[in-house]
């Protein structure tokens, strides 16, 4: 088992603050959002318990309630905007259908 990684209260590695830690959130971010992509029950899962899901993504990471909330909503954000982005492709499809576009 991977040894975890640890953050003091302020969410900073030891001699290593700042922007740091916002580089490692943004990490801890792109981890869980590749994690998602491979597993679609996952993404399922995160939709109905969000911090439980990523606790168990990141278990080797001890994160404060405020690190944790902010990995949740920044890939809820990105979550969101695929979302978006693949339902105006559908709706620019039909309307292009619609039009008699192919």
């Amino acid at each position: 088992m991977p040894e975890k990684q640890d953050y003091n209260e302020i969410g900073c590695k030891p001699n290593n603050c700042e922007e740091g830690i916002r580089m490692d959130i943004q990490k801890l971010v792109e981890e869980v959002l590749q994690k998602l992509n491979l597993d679609k029950s996952l993404v399922e899962k995160f939709k109905k318990d969000p911090i439980g899901t990523v606790k168990g993504l990141l278990a080797s990471v001890n994160l404060n309630t405020e690190q944790l909330n902010a990995i949740v909503e920044a890939v809820k954000g990105k979550l969101n905007l695929e979302d978006a982005a693949g339902q105006a492709t559908g709706f620019l499809a039909k309307l292009k259908r619609l039009f008699g576009g192919k």
